[in-house]
C-alpha cells in the first residue's frame, strides 16, 4: 500500500468521524479537539508531500502518522460510547422528571385553563350585547410538556381589535420549582402570535410559595401586586387573577 492510498484512507476516516461528531456532539472543547486534531494531520502530512525524499521513506512517515491517528481514534471512539451513554441516561432522567412534574401539575394547568371557557360563558351571559368567542379551542393536552406555543394556544376574540393569545411558557433544562407559567399577550390582529413575553404571566413559584406577576402595556395599570402569597386552592386563586384581567380589559373595551 503506497502513501497515497494510506493518506486517502486516513482522510475518509476523519471526515466520517467528523460528520458523526457534528451530528451528535455539542461539547465545544470536544469540537476543538477533532478540529485541532484535523488541522494538526492536515499540516504534518503537507510537510511530508513537500519533503524532498523518496517514496518509501514517504511511506513510512505517512504510515507512523496513520498509527498516531489510530490510537487517537480509538480513544476518541470509546470517548464517543461514554458520551452516547451519558446522553442516553440523560434522556431517561428527563423523561421521568416531566413525568413526575406532569403528574403533580397537569391537574392545576387543566383546570385553570378549562375555567376559560366557564368564565367566557359567564360573562357573555350577563352582557349579551358584547360577546366573547373563542378563536383557539382552550383543551389542555395529556401532557404539559406537549403544551409548547407552537402546538397549544388559546385565542380569545374581545371584539374586532382585541384578541387575547394565552400559551404556556415552559422552560428547559426543568427544575422542579421552576414550572411553566401562564402568558397572555394582548393584540389587535386576530392571526397574531407571539413567541416574546406576554403582556400578562403568572407565574407560580412553589419553593417561595408564591404567585409572580409580571405585567406589561395595559395591564401595568390593572392593579396587579407583584406577588401573591400560593394559596391551597391554586386553581381558584389563577382563576381569581384571571378574572380581575378579564374585567379590566372590559372596562377598558367599554370606555
Amino acid at each position: 500500500m503506497n502513501w497515497i492510498t494510506i493518506l486517502g484512507i486516513v482522510i475518509i476516516a476523519l471526515g466520517t468521524l467528523l460528520t458523526y461528531y457534528g451530528s451528535s456532539l455539542s461539547s465545544k472543547n470536544d469540537k476543538n479537539e477533532i478540529t485541532d486534531k484535523i488541522d494538526s494531520f492536515k499540516e504534518n502530512i503537507e510537510k511530508v508531500k513537500k519533503e524532498n525524499i523518496s517514496v518509501s521513506e514517504k511511506e513510512e512517515k505517512i504510515k507512523k502518522i496513520e498509527d498516531e491517528f489510530s490510537s487517537w481514534a480509538e480513544q476518541f471512539e470509546k470517548k464517543k460510547e461514554d458520551h452516547k451513554i451519558a446522553i442516553d441516561k440523560n434522556d431517561v432522567n428527563l423523561r421521568e422528571k416531566k413525568a413526575h412534574l406532569n403528574n403533580k401539575w397537569h391537574e392545576l394547568y387543566t383546570d385553570f385553563f378549562s375555567s376559560l371557557t366557564e368564565m367566557v360563558a359567564a360573562i357573555n351571559k350577563v352582557n349579551e350585547q358584547r360577546k366573547i368567542t373563542f378563536k383557539e379551542n382552550p383543551k389542555f393536552p395529556n401532557n404539559i410538556y406537549a403544551a409548547s406555543d407552537d402546538k397549544f394556544k388559546v385565542i380569545i376574540q374581545f371584539n374586532k381589535n382585541v384578541y387575547w393569545f394565552i400559551w404556556l411558557r415552559i422552560r428547559e433544562p426543568l427544575n422542579d420549582n421552576d414550572i411553566p407559567y401562564i402568558e397572555i399577550c394582548v393584540s389587535d390582529k386576530a392571526d397574531y402570535y407571539s413567541r416574546s413575553w406576554g403582556d400578562l404571566s403568572f407565574k407560580i413559584v412553589p419553593d417561595y410559595d408564591k404567585i409572580r406577576i409580571e405585567t406589561m402595556n395595559i395591564f401595568d395599570k390593572a392593579g396587579f401586586e407583584r406577588e401573591y402569597k400560593l394559596e391551597p386552592n391554586t386553581k381558584k386563586q389563577l382563576t381569581d387573577l384571571l378574572k380581575k384581567a378579564f374585567e379590566y380589559q372590559i372596562i377598558l373595551i367599554e370606555k
